[in-house]
């Protein structure tokens, strides 16, 4: 059996989609939906994932990004679809767009986020292609997701899309797991030469006993003011 196919984001055409006529899954009313006739799974952008649970995760969403786009139509796609078929979905009864529109949660939440169920099985690797467990998830942690939009969920008020996460790739900052300071010492000065350090004393001693030994009084009149011209660059770059 070939395994599933994965739209990337920006490639999938959301009037490709299609949803069953609903039937009752577990108790609860369930449209599955498909691209083209087979499961959709796509590939999201990079987003920060926040865990809420061990069955439930959060990815926040870039604002007016094309993912956040893609949603929006794909949820637009889903209420026109089932407003068309009232009567089919909801078993002789004939809504109107209105109600079904009012009744339909937003994929995207007015916080930004989209809320995901996470499978006992999930896949997650890091950037090196390490496997990770689902608690090395620090909230906020980047994360490029693989979902599974099942199809839609129906209660007595509301209808939502359904959606799991079938794989993930999170990008964990990296720690240093031995010591590695190579110096104790934090010091960018050089250590003197002895031999020159030796030579500096003797020449400032015999400058000093100079000094003594001269009688020539020095004022200031005799002393030539020389203006140190300087050139300033504020005009140019640092670098």
């Amino acid at each position: 059996m070939a395994p599933p196919s994965v739209t990337y984001y920006k490639n999938l055409t959301v009037q490709e989609t299609e949803l069953t006529v609903p039937e009752k899954v577990k108790g609860k009313y369930f449209s599955y939906l498909s691209n083209k006739q087979f499961p959709l799974y796509i590939q999201t952008p990079t987003l920060n994932a926040f865990p809420v649970d061990e069955n439930t995760i959060r990815f926040k969403v870039k604002k007016d990004g094309q993912f956040e786009k893609l949603c929006g139509d794909l949820d637009q796609q889903i209420i026109d679809h089932i407003s068309e078929r009232s009567v089919q979905f909801f078993r002789g009864s004939l809504f109107s767009r209105n109600k079904i529109e009012s009744s339909y949660l937003r994929t995207i939440d007015e916080d930004g986020y989209i809320t995901v169920t996470v499978p006992d099985n999930l896949l997650i690797k890091d950037q090196r292609d390490s496997s990770r467990g689902y608690d090395e998830i620090a909230p906020g942690t980047e994360a490029i997701a693989i979902l599974h939009i099942e199809g839609v969920a129906f209660t007595k008020k509301t209808i939502r899309l359904s959606l799991s996460v079938a794989q993930l790739k999170i990008y964990v900052k990296e720690q240093l797991s031995t010591w590695c300071i190579l110096h104790d010492s934090d010091s960018e000065v050089d250590e003197p030469d002895p031999e020159e350090a030796e030579s500096l004393v003797k020449a400032l001693e015999s400058a000093r006993e100079e000094t003594i030994q001269s009688n020539t009084p020095v004022t200031l009149e005799e002393q030539p003011f020389v203006e140190e011209k300087k050139e300033h660059d504020d005009e140019k770059d640092l670098f």
